[in-house]
């Protein structure tokens, strides 16, 4: 009853739009994000090396791993994965965050997974 009278379903359909919003601008400013789908507040960002070409990138770069550490690293917690190109390869960041969530604590979610994805171009451009 907590999620019903607090309105929780009603917040997440409004945050996850919201949500989903924000990554899609990140998007245009960051061309390793292939993709933003999911639903809600499950949402699913791919990393890839060619957007035109939804380009994985190689396993062992670890790109999605590099994020989530990055991401970690300033206090968010990303669910770093693979295999969204074949099984195996193709990176990916998975956000699932509570149902309590505000605009704000998105805001602040997008301004770290920024200058997370920022620091791992610049690792890759230096060591791949």
């Amino acid at each position: 009853t907590y999620i019903l009278d607090n309105n929780l379903i009603e917040n997440a359909d409004r945050a996850g739009a919201y949500f989903k919003r924000r990554l899609d601008e990140l998007a245009e400013y960051h061309d390793i994000i292939g993709d933003v789908r999911g639903a809600g507040l499950l949402l699913g960002v791919e990393l890839v090396i060619d957007r035109d070409t939804k380009t994985p990138f190689p396993l062992q770069w670890g790109v999605s791993k590099r994020v989530g550490a990055a991401t970690l690293a300033r206090g968010l917690v990303s669910y770093p994965g693979t295999g969204t190109y074949d099984g195996v390869i193709g990176d990916h960041l998975l956000y699932a965050p509570p149902l309590t969530i505000t605009e704000s604590q998105i805001d602040d979610l997008i301004e770290i997974l920024d200058e997370s994805l920022r620091v791992v171009r610049v690792e890759l451009a230096r060591s791949c």
